[in-house]
């Protein structure tokens, strides 16, 4: 799990006001001029509705490329605001649907978001960081492959739509698991990779566990200290649950709750050891 450096309580006060700006629409004096020039300098023609949709677009565009380069421009990859947004995790949902989805996409595959460095996401998936920029700045001339799509997906805990559309759906849909080629198929497998986990990588990986009575769906994060399970099914009864527990009754779990990015939608979720829980994990 990624520690960022020391002057946190600094860095937390100004990214924190970096997202207040954005939410609140606060401008700096270098966009209200660049508002008013293209205000001035737009066609007075236009159908006044389309006019007003145009200039609120214009205006939350300025204001969001503002908070991007503030970002940028204190030389921190690490956005200290993430962890804070996330204690209320309703904001957490607003603030992502208030983003571009470029921007979007670099808030969730951000440091603070995943847990992993640039780095981390090289050796879990084998996504290098120029496929990393290029799937952010929407800049691939031949599409993005389905595998670096599916496997973004399961790392940032969200439906493929959030990483995709500018209006994301609000649906917990994970069909991307099909696309991933290296899930882990069988309990025995499972077993296997959380036994041997302790090792020096931060590493997530899918599970789809057919040889069962019915299919269960894993996002299983390991890590030094221990491991977490989340169970993604869309429809989740009791019986997924119990047999969950049962599967992973050998290693002493504990258990909790996922909130992700759907309303009303928390995943049951499975833990070991002294592994760090991200903030989004309810006991």
């Amino acid at each position: 799990m990624y520690k960022p450096r020391s002057g946190s309580k600094y860095r937390t006060t100004q990214h924190l006001k970096y997202y207040n700006n954005l939410m609140n629409n606060i401008m700096t004096k270098e966009s209200k001029a660049k508002y008013e020039a293209w205000l001035n300098n737009s066609n007075s023609n236009k159908d006044k509705i389309e006019s007003t949709e145009e200039a609120n677009r214009y205006l939350y565009q300025l204001i969001e490329d503002e908070y991007v380069l503030n970002h940028e421009n204190d030389g921190e990859k690490f956005w200290y605001e993430i962890p804070q947004i996330k204690k209320e995790y309703d904001d957490f949902r607003r603030y992502l649907r208030r983003l571009s989805v470029s921007t979007r996409r670099k808030a969730l595959l951000n440091m603070a978001s995943t847990g992993m460095t640039w780095e981390d996401i090289k050796n879990c998936f084998g996504i290098n960081a120029p496929q990393l920029n290029n799937f952010i700045k929407n800049e691939a001339k031949r599409g993005y492959d389905y595998r670096l799509l599916a496997n973004l997906a399961l790392l940032c805990r969200v439906p493929l739509s959030w990483l995709m559309n500018e209006e994301p759906d609000d649906e917990w849909d994970i069909g991307y698991i099909a696309l991933i080629p290296d899930r882990v198929n069988t309990i025995n497998e499972l077993i296997s990779l959380l036994q041997g986990q302790r090792n020096e990588y931060h590493v997530v990986r899918c599970a789809v566990l057919n040889d069962l009575q019915f299919s269960l769906k894993l996002r299983v994060e390991t890590q030094p200290e221990g491991f977490i399970v989340e169970l993604l099914n869309p429809e989740i009864s009791g019986r997924e649950f119990k047999l969950l527990r049962q599967i992973l009754e050998q290693f002493n779990c504990k258990y909790g709750y996922m909130e992700t990015v759907i309303p009303g939608r928390v995943n049951a979720t499975f833990y070991t050891g002294t592994v760090e829980l991200p903030i989004e994990f309810l006991t």
